[in-house]
Protein backbone atom coordinates (compact mmCIF):
# COMPACT_ATOMS: atom_id res chain seq x y z
CA UNK A 1 0.00 0.00 0.00
CA UNK A 2 1.28 3.46 -0.93
CA UNK A 3 0.43 6.33 1.37
CA UNK A 4 1.17 9.98 1.84
CA UNK A 5 2.65 9.19 5.25
CA UNK A 6 2.99 6.09 7.38
CA UNK A 7 2.86 7.90 10.69
CA UNK A 8 0.56 10.92 10.52
CA UNK A 9 -2.72 11.59 8.74
CA UNK A 10 -2.95 14.07 5.87
CA UNK A 11 -4.44 16.58 8.28
CA UNK A 12 -4.15 16.65 12.05
CA UNK A 13 -7.23 18.74 12.86
CA UNK A 14 -10.86 18.19 11.98
CA UNK A 15 -13.63 20.74 11.79
CA UNK A 16 -16.03 20.82 14.71
CA UNK A 17 -19.59 19.73 14.15
CA UNK A 18 -21.30 22.80 12.69
CA UNK A 19 -24.85 22.25 13.91
CA UNK A 20 -25.31 23.58 17.45
CA UNK A 21 -28.66 21.81 17.75
CA UNK A 22 -27.33 18.46 16.51
CA UNK A 23 -28.68 15.34 18.18
CA UNK A 24 -26.40 13.25 20.44
CA UNK A 25 -26.46 10.49 17.81
CA UNK A 26 -25.24 12.94 15.15
CA UNK A 27 -22.39 14.10 17.36
CA UNK A 28 -21.29 10.55 18.20
CA UNK A 29 -21.33 9.45 14.58
CA UNK A 30 -19.59 12.64 13.48
CA UNK A 31 -16.73 11.78 15.84
CA UNK A 32 -16.53 8.33 14.20
CA UNK A 33 -16.42 10.02 10.79
CA UNK A 34 -13.45 12.08 11.96
CA UNK A 35 -11.59 8.94 12.99
CA UNK A 36 -12.27 7.27 9.64
CA UNK A 37 -11.25 10.40 7.75
CA UNK A 38 -7.93 10.64 9.57
CA UNK A 39 -7.09 7.18 8.25
CA UNK A 40 -8.54 7.42 4.73
CA UNK A 41 -6.73 10.70 4.10
CA UNK A 42 -3.47 8.73 4.11
CA UNK A 43 -4.33 7.26 0.71
CA UNK A 44 -2.87 9.11 -2.30
CA UNK A 45 -6.09 8.36 -4.19
CA UNK A 46 -8.39 10.24 -1.81
CA UNK A 47 -8.99 13.89 -2.74
CA UNK A 48 -11.89 14.79 -0.43
CA UNK A 49 -14.08 13.28 2.28
CA UNK A 50 -17.46 14.47 3.54
CA UNK A 51 -20.26 13.39 5.86
CA UNK A 52 -23.72 13.30 4.29
CA UNK A 53 -27.30 12.37 5.13
CA UNK A 54 -29.07 12.86 8.42
CA UNK A 55 -25.82 12.95 10.43
CA UNK A 56 -24.57 15.90 8.37
CA UNK A 57 -27.88 17.69 8.95
CA UNK A 58 -27.65 17.03 12.68
CA UNK A 59 -30.93 15.12 12.86
CA UNK A 60 -29.62 11.57 13.17
CA UNK A 61 -31.54 9.19 15.43
CA UNK A 62 -31.30 5.56 16.49
CA UNK A 63 -32.36 4.46 13.00
CA UNK A 64 -29.68 6.53 11.22
CA UNK A 65 -26.46 5.17 9.82
CA UNK A 66 -23.34 7.17 9.01
CA UNK A 67 -23.08 8.10 5.32
CA UNK A 68 -19.46 8.94 4.54
CA UNK A 69 -18.21 9.87 1.07
CA UNK A 70 -14.62 9.53 -0.08
CA UNK A 71 -13.99 11.17 -3.46
CA UNK A 72 -11.06 9.56 -5.23
CA UNK A 73 -8.96 9.89 -8.37
CA UNK A 74 -8.88 6.07 -8.50
CA UNK A 75 -10.27 3.28 -6.35
CA UNK A 76 -8.01 2.27 -3.47
CA UNK A 77 -7.99 -1.52 -3.42
CA UNK A 78 -10.09 -3.29 -0.81
CA UNK A 79 -6.94 -4.52 0.89
CA UNK A 80 -5.66 -0.95 1.08
CA UNK A 81 -8.96 0.29 2.47
CA UNK A 82 -9.00 -2.45 5.09
CA UNK A 83 -5.39 -1.77 6.06
CA UNK A 84 -6.04 1.96 6.38
CA UNK A 85 -9.03 1.44 8.64
CA UNK A 86 -7.61 -1.46 10.64
CA UNK A 87 -6.51 0.78 13.57
CA UNK A 88 -10.15 1.76 14.25
CA UNK A 89 -11.17 -1.92 14.26
CA UNK A 90 -14.19 -2.02 11.93
CA UNK A 91 -16.31 -5.17 12.16
CA UNK A 92 -18.88 -6.92 9.94
CA UNK A 93 -17.15 -5.57 6.83
CA UNK A 94 -18.91 -6.04 3.51
CA UNK A 95 -17.84 -4.49 0.22
CA UNK A 96 -20.52 -3.81 -2.40
CA UNK A 97 -19.32 -3.84 -6.00
CA UNK A 98 -22.65 -3.49 -7.82
CA UNK A 99 -21.98 0.08 -8.99
CA UNK A 100 -18.25 -0.26 -9.60
CA UNK A 101 -18.71 0.13 -13.36
CA UNK A 102 -20.37 3.47 -12.65
CA UNK A 103 -17.52 4.64 -10.47
CA UNK A 104 -18.95 3.92 -7.02
CA UNK A 105 -17.97 1.36 -4.37
CA UNK A 106 -19.64 0.98 -0.98
CA UNK A 107 -18.03 -0.52 2.10
CA UNK A 108 -20.44 -1.27 4.95
CA UNK A 109 -19.15 -1.98 8.44
CA UNK A 110 -19.60 -1.26 12.13
CA UNK A 111 -17.44 1.04 14.23
CA UNK A 112 -18.61 0.21 17.72
CA UNK A 113 -22.37 0.63 17.48
CA UNK A 114 -22.20 3.02 14.50
CA UNK A 115 -23.33 1.57 11.18
CA UNK A 116 -21.15 3.04 8.46
CA UNK A 117 -21.76 3.20 4.73
CA UNK A 118 -18.49 4.36 3.19
CA UNK A 119 -19.17 5.46 -0.38
CA UNK A 120 -16.02 5.59 -2.50
CA UNK A 121 -16.80 7.75 -5.53
CA UNK A 122 -14.52 8.51 -8.45
CA UNK A 123 -14.05 12.19 -9.33
CA UNK A 124 -15.14 11.52 -12.90
CA UNK A 125 -18.39 10.04 -11.56
CA UNK A 126 -19.06 13.18 -9.54
CA UNK A 127 -18.52 15.32 -12.64
CA UNK A 128 -20.76 13.06 -14.73
CA UNK A 129 -23.58 13.29 -12.16
CA UNK A 130 -23.25 17.07 -11.86
CA UNK A 131 -23.38 17.41 -15.65
CA UNK A 132 -26.40 15.14 -15.94
CA UNK A 133 -28.44 17.11 -13.38
CA UNK A 134 -27.19 20.69 -13.74
CA UNK A 135 -26.65 20.76 -17.51
CA UNK A 136 -28.84 17.99 -18.94
CA UNK A 137 -31.53 18.52 -16.27
CA UNK A 138 -31.95 14.83 -15.52
CA UNK A 139 -34.63 14.39 -12.84
CA UNK A 140 -33.84 10.75 -12.01
CA UNK A 141 -34.29 10.55 -8.25
CA UNK A 142 -31.02 8.78 -7.42
CA UNK A 143 -29.05 11.36 -9.43
CA UNK A 144 -30.94 14.22 -7.82
CA UNK A 145 -30.27 12.77 -4.37
CA UNK A 146 -26.56 12.38 -5.05
CA UNK A 147 -26.14 15.91 -6.40
CA UNK A 148 -28.38 17.45 -3.76
CA UNK A 149 -26.29 15.78 -1.09
CA UNK A 150 -23.56 18.37 -1.61
CA UNK A 151 -25.83 21.08 -0.21
CA UNK A 152 -25.84 19.65 3.32
CA UNK A 153 -22.60 17.66 3.26
CA UNK A 154 -19.98 18.51 5.89
CA UNK A 155 -16.44 18.38 4.44
CA UNK A 156 -13.82 16.74 6.61
CA UNK A 157 -10.98 16.68 4.11
CA UNK A 158 -10.41 18.48 0.81
CA UNK A 159 -12.77 21.30 1.75
CA UNK A 160 -11.98 23.51 -1.29
CA UNK A 161 -13.10 20.78 -3.69
CA UNK A 162 -16.26 20.07 -1.69
CA UNK A 163 -17.10 23.76 -1.52
CA UNK A 164 -16.65 24.09 -5.27
CA UNK A 165 -19.22 21.34 -5.80
CA UNK A 166 -21.55 22.89 -3.22
CA UNK A 167 -21.42 26.24 -5.03
CA UNK A 168 -22.28 24.62 -8.35
CA UNK A 169 -25.18 22.67 -6.88
CA UNK A 170 -26.54 25.64 -4.96
CA UNK A 171 -27.20 27.44 -8.25
CA UNK A 172 -30.34 25.40 -8.97
CA UNK A 173 -31.06 25.78 -12.72
CA UNK A 174 -34.48 27.06 -13.74
CA UNK A 175 -34.74 24.48 -16.57
CA UNK A 176 -34.32 21.77 -13.94
CA UNK A 177 -37.22 23.21 -11.93
CA UNK A 178 -39.30 23.26 -15.13
CA UNK A 179 -38.45 19.64 -15.89
CA UNK A 180 -39.28 18.49 -12.35
CA UNK A 181 -42.74 20.05 -12.56
CA UNK A 182 -43.29 18.77 -16.10
CA UNK A 183 -42.42 15.18 -15.19
CA UNK A 184 -44.69 15.03 -12.16
CA UNK A 185 -47.57 17.19 -13.39
CA UNK A 186 -49.28 14.28 -15.11
CA UNK A 187 -50.57 12.73 -11.90
CA UNK A 188 -52.51 9.54 -12.47
CA UNK A 189 -56.12 9.68 -11.32
CA UNK A 190 -57.24 7.91 -8.18
CA UNK A 191 -59.57 5.56 -10.05
CA UNK A 192 -58.99 1.97 -8.97
CA UNK A 193 -61.23 -1.14 -9.03
CA UNK A 194 -64.65 -0.57 -7.55
CA UNK A 195 -65.72 2.81 -6.23
CA UNK A 196 -62.30 4.53 -5.97
CA UNK A 197 -60.84 1.47 -4.28
CA UNK A 198 -63.43 1.45 -1.51
CA UNK A 199 -64.73 -1.98 -2.41
CA UNK A 200 -63.96 -4.38 0.41
CA UNK A 201 -60.61 -6.05 -0.05
CA UNK A 202 -59.17 -3.39 -2.39
CA UNK A 203 -57.20 -1.47 0.23
CA UNK A 204 -53.85 -2.66 -1.13
CA UNK A 205 -54.67 -1.14 -4.50
CA UNK A 206 -56.03 1.97 -2.83
CA UNK A 207 -52.88 2.66 -0.82
CA UNK A 208 -50.74 2.07 -3.89
CA UNK A 209 -52.76 4.80 -5.59
CA UNK A 210 -52.44 7.13 -2.60
CA UNK A 211 -48.65 6.72 -2.58
CA UNK A 212 -48.47 7.25 -6.34
CA UNK A 213 -50.37 10.52 -6.13
CA UNK A 214 -48.37 11.74 -3.13
CA UNK A 215 -45.14 11.13 -5.03
CA UNK A 216 -46.49 13.23 -7.86
CA UNK A 217 -47.46 16.05 -5.51
CA UNK A 218 -44.07 16.00 -3.78
CA UNK A 219 -42.27 15.95 -7.12
CA UNK A 220 -44.15 19.06 -8.25
CA UNK A 221 -43.44 20.84 -4.96
CA UNK A 222 -39.74 20.01 -5.20
CA UNK A 223 -39.63 21.67 -8.61
CA UNK A 224 -41.60 24.71 -7.49
CA UNK A 225 -39.25 25.17 -4.53
CA UNK A 226 -36.07 24.38 -6.49
CA UNK A 227 -35.10 21.53 -4.20
CA UNK A 228 -33.31 18.35 -5.22
CA UNK A 229 -35.22 15.12 -4.71
CA UNK A 230 -34.13 13.12 -1.65
CA UNK A 231 -33.19 9.43 -1.93
CA UNK A 232 -36.56 8.60 -0.32
CA UNK A 233 -39.46 10.39 1.35
CA UNK A 234 -38.91 8.89 4.79
CA UNK A 235 -38.42 12.39 6.30
CA UNK A 236 -41.26 14.10 4.50
CA UNK A 237 -42.07 16.38 7.44
CA UNK A 238 -38.62 17.96 7.37
CA UNK A 239 -38.70 18.11 3.59
CA UNK A 240 -42.02 19.94 3.51
CA UNK A 241 -40.92 22.24 6.34
CA UNK A 242 -38.10 23.46 4.08
CA UNK A 243 -40.55 24.46 1.33
CA UNK A 244 -41.93 27.97 1.01
CA UNK A 245 -44.38 27.01 -1.76
CA UNK A 246 -46.84 24.30 -0.69
CA UNK A 247 -50.50 23.78 0.24
CA UNK A 248 -51.46 24.90 3.74
CA UNK A 249 -50.60 22.32 6.43
CA UNK A 250 -49.22 20.07 3.68
CA UNK A 251 -47.21 17.73 5.91
CA UNK A 252 -50.02 17.06 8.39
CA UNK A 253 -52.61 16.61 5.65
CA UNK A 254 -50.47 14.24 3.58
CA UNK A 255 -49.77 12.10 6.63
CA UNK A 256 -53.43 12.14 7.64
CA UNK A 257 -54.41 10.64 4.29
CA UNK A 258 -53.19 7.26 5.53
CA UNK A 259 -55.26 7.40 8.72
CA UNK A 260 -58.61 8.47 7.27
CA UNK A 261 -61.41 6.25 6.04
CA UNK A 262 -60.92 5.47 2.33
CA UNK A 263 -63.54 7.87 1.00
CA UNK A 264 -62.24 10.67 3.23
CA UNK A 265 -58.65 9.89 2.31
CA UNK A 266 -59.44 10.14 -1.39
CA UNK A 267 -61.28 13.43 -0.94
CA UNK A 268 -58.46 14.89 1.14
CA UNK A 269 -55.74 13.88 -1.31
CA UNK A 270 -57.77 15.19 -4.24
CA UNK A 271 -58.00 18.57 -2.46
CA UNK A 272 -54.24 18.68 -1.82
CA UNK A 273 -53.55 17.78 -5.45
CA UNK A 274 -55.93 20.46 -6.73
CA UNK A 275 -54.22 23.04 -4.51
CA UNK A 276 -50.85 21.92 -5.90
CA UNK A 277 -52.18 22.49 -9.41
CA UNK A 278 -53.18 25.99 -8.28
CA UNK A 279 -49.61 26.65 -7.17
CA UNK A 280 -48.28 25.48 -10.53
CA UNK A 281 -50.61 27.93 -12.24
CA UNK A 282 -49.18 30.77 -10.16
CA UNK A 283 -45.49 29.90 -10.18
CA UNK A 284 -45.03 28.02 -13.48
CA UNK A 285 -47.65 29.55 -15.80
CA UNK A 286 -46.04 27.95 -18.85
CA UNK A 287 -47.87 24.69 -18.02
CA UNK A 288 -51.43 23.83 -19.03
CA UNK A 289 -52.84 23.21 -15.55
CA UNK A 290 -56.36 22.74 -16.92
CA UNK A 291 -55.20 19.69 -18.88
CA UNK A 292 -53.46 18.28 -15.79
CA UNK A 293 -56.66 18.70 -13.79
CA UNK A 294 -58.71 16.97 -16.46
CA UNK A 295 -56.35 14.00 -16.54
CA UNK A 296 -56.39 13.73 -12.78
CA UNK A 297 -60.19 13.84 -12.39
CA UNK A 298 -61.22 11.75 -15.41
CA UNK A 299 -61.93 8.04 -15.14
CA UNK A 300 -59.41 6.47 -17.57
CA UNK A 301 -62.01 3.91 -18.63
CA UNK A 302 -64.18 6.74 -19.93
CA UNK A 303 -61.42 8.99 -21.28
CA UNK A 304 -61.01 9.63 -24.99
CA UNK A 305 -57.21 9.50 -24.81
CA UNK A 306 -55.21 6.38 -23.86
Amino acid sequence: MTSRSTTTPARTTMPAFPAESATPKSRRDFAVAQQITARLALSPHVEAIAVGGSIARGIGDEFSDLDLYAYCSAFPSESERRELLDPIAPTHWKSHQELAQHGILVDSFLCGDTEVDLNIVLLKTVEACLHAVLVKHDVTQRLQAFVGGFVDAVPLYGEPLCETWRARVSAYPDPLAHEMVRKHLRIEPLWVPGLDGCREGDLFVLYEALCRVQRGVLGILLGLNRLYAPPSYKRSRQLLASMAIKPDDAAARLEQVFTLEPTEALASLRAITEETFDLVGVHRPEFDVALARKRFTTNPALADEP
